[in-house]
């Protein structure tokens, strides 16, 4: 409300000026994503020139009406199953959390469809971000058993009508969590919200990693480059990309070669974020026939330029935490 706004109104110029607010990292706006969060040179300089003739109230006639937000634990509304762990947490206070990993109490016992799925800790201020996936008894794990993912400025799973992600029959849920100290001792435990097609499916969602685990950055490195591809065997429509590092991470690009030899990019960040690590949406969904490949360039910053960096002075390989 207006209240609040006001209190804050120079801090909210200066973010907007600076482009810091609306978070929003990659090349190319709503032309291109359908999930752009940032503003146009006129909705800057409109805030910016109002916060600068005093942050005038105006005619409460004119008030636009707030926006409505999801009430209650679920943004996805009230899912058909929950499933929690049993017993809590206990996040530290102080210093380093190493990975947690949960399995859920709860066996599938036919091959489930689903549609909306969401991630929900008790404690959100101390989760950092979580993984869940699908575990086969005897079967080794793949990367494509990801089901769905918390990170900090992303969303729940909500896949449109006729769209699905399927739990085979037998499996069991994983939690791999991140858990990040704040200075109190907390204890936390997460919940899987899951919401089960309401519309016959036609195609099933998948996640395919381009990741490389054998790099090596050099101690005082400033742009260490790292790249991966991947190729799909089969006919693809995408919905969108995603990328992901740690502290060290610098930008990161995407480009699509086609079996023809066409090639296109499909994602720039330039300043990649650790503190936002949201997916982009494609406004309009990529169709990548077999054979397509998928190349993945990133850099990273290890140098102590990098205000961010906890240890310039050490060779920096693969690892799940920072």
């Amino acid at each position: 409300n207006y209240e609040d706004v006001s209190r804050i109104d120079s801090m909210i110029a200066e973010v907007v000026a600076e482009r810091r607010m609306p978070p929003w990292f990659a090349e190319g706006g709503a032309e291109k994503f359908s999930n752009h969060r940032g503003l146009t040179t006129k909705e800057r300089s409109l805030i910016v020139d109002w916060v600068r003739a005093g942050a005038p109230k105006g005619d409460p006639e004119q008030l636009a009406q707030p926006p409505v937000f999801p009430q209650g634990k679920w943004t996805i509304g009230e899912p058909d199953l929950v499933i929690g762990m049993k017993r809590p947490i206990k996040v530290l206070a102080e210093g380093y959390m190493p990975y947690q990993y949960v399995m859920l109490k709860h066996r599938f016992e036919h091959d489930t469809w689903v549609s909306k799925l969401e991630i929900v800790g008790d404690n959100p201020e101390v989760l950092h971000h979580c993984n869940v996936f699908f575990l086969r008894p005897g079967k080794a794990f793949e990367s494509s058993q990801i089901v769905a993912g918390k990170v900090p400025g992303g969303a729940a799973l909500d896949l449109e009508p006729g769209v699905a992600t399927l739990i085979p029959k037998g499996a069991i849920l994983g939690l791999q969590i991140h858990y990040q100290t704040n200075g109190t001792a907390v204890q936390d435990k997460v919940s899987i919200g899951i919401v089960f097609p309401k519309a016959p499916v036609q195609k099933r969602f998948r996640s395919a990693i381009i990741e490389d685990k054998t790099f090596a950055i050099p101690p005082g490195a400033g742009h260490h480059r790292v790249a991966a591809s991947y190729t799909f065997e089969e006919d693809v429509v995408s919905g969108g990309v995603f990328g992901h590092m740690h502290l060290r991470g610098k930008d990161v690009t995407f480009r699509a070669t086609y079996p023809d030899g066409r090639s296109e990019f499909l994602l720039r960040v330039p300043n990649y974020s650790f503190d936002w690590q949201m997916a982009y949406a494609f406004k309009t969904p990529k169709r990548f026939p077999k054979g397509t490949r998928i190349d993945c360039v990133a850099h990273f910053d290890n140098s102590k330029f990098n205000p961010f960096n906890p240890d310039p002075q050490r060779t920096v390989r693969y690892g799940l935490q920072s």
